[in-house]
């Protein structure tokens, strides 16, 4: 002990202060201190700078350049909890525990309008109501062309429809032509 003291008052550049500042109080044999190769956390035994860098959110080895090991992904926030993220609102993180609920991954982010969760990729179409439910970029337009079974008809019904053009919801339909035909059942 005599020694110590001896070196303390020999050297006096060394302060008390500057001593408990190069204490290991942690014991993972690293002095705190802000020089490279010091601890940055001495509170904590597995932070430290050969600590290995690991998907925590946490500098564990001291760089704060490789926190997390530079390890990081897209997460894309769903405010309306319908499943699907706003392509517009991203988060990067190396886990999606880290950036918490209300996040989805990358392939989820595809929502058109994340304030409604009744539209969203998967979304049933409304017919005529000028909304694009399911984010395809159409607006519910409905038109009645396509085919149609006719097993179990006793009659065929063809007709041609159309809407005036100033009715967006496609309410004031009227039949061009029409023709009936029995299936002689």
């Amino acid at each position: 002990m005599r020694g110590l003291l001896f070196f303390l008052a020999a050297c006096p550049f060394v302060g008390k202060g500057d001593l408990e500042d190069r204490l290991d109080a942690d014991g993972d044999s690293f002095p705190m201190g802000t020089d490279v190769g010091e601890d940055c956390d001495d509170t904590n035994p597995d932070i430290h700078p050969m600590a290995e860098e690991i998907c925590d959110g946490i500098d564990n080895d001291c760089n704060p350049d490789t926190v997390d090991g530079g390890m990081s992904y897209p997460f894309y926030r769903d405010a309306d909890g319908d499943g699907f993220g706003d392509p517009g609102a991203v988060q990067t993180a190396c886990d999606a525990s880290l950036v918490g609920s209300g996040w989805v991954e990358a392939e989820l982010a595809t929502d058109c309008d994340d304030t409604d969760g009744d539209i969203h990729p998967e979304a049933a179409e409304v017919c005529g109501d000028g909304v694009d439910q399911n984010c395809d970029t159409s607006h519910g337009d409905c038109d009645l062309a396509g085919s149609f079974s006719l097993e179990g008809a006793d009659a065929i019904l063809t007709a041609e429809a159309a809407w005036p053009e100033n009715s967006p919801n496609r309410l004031g339909m009227f039949f061009l032509a029409s023709t009936w035909r029995s299936l002689g059942m």
